[in-house]
């Protein structure tokens, strides 16, 4: 696939209260999931509950997953001790899609609202 840059944003709420992440430090990984070895893709800081992250598309093909274009995303929250928490995985997210009408790409910024984490364990 040629280098296509694409961009998730996203609100990180708690899964107890529904109240955004402000705790300070916090860090953002995003992942692919696939079936046997997950894609890292990105990083970003936690700010005020919001995330943004870029990345090039091509980073969710490998080798388990050859010619993917619509990577399943999960996010990986980190704290200052390491992983405090994940979000569940968002299936089949496709950036690449044509709008009907003109033909151009349209969903290189996927907003995936509010991403509920759970603790981990």
């Amino acid at each position: 696939m040629a280098k296509q840059l694409v961009r998730v944003v996203a609100r990180i709420v708690h899964e107890d209260t529904g109240q955004p992440l402000t705790e300070s430090g916090l860090v953002a990984r995003l992942y692919d999931a696939d079936p046997i070895s997950d894609d890292f893709l990105a990083e970003a800081p936690v700010v005020d509950g919001r995330v943004e992250l870029t990345f090039d598309l091509a980073r969710a093909e490998s080798w388990d997953t050859p010619g993917e274009e619509k990577p399943d995303l999960y996010f990986v929250i980190l704290n200052r001790q390491g992983e405090s928490a994940r979000s569940i995985v968002h299936q089949d997210k496709d950036f690449l899609a044509l709008d009907p009408v003109s033909g151009i790409r349209r969903n290189l910024t996927k907003d995936l609202g509010d991403v509920v984490i759970r603790k981990s364990v």
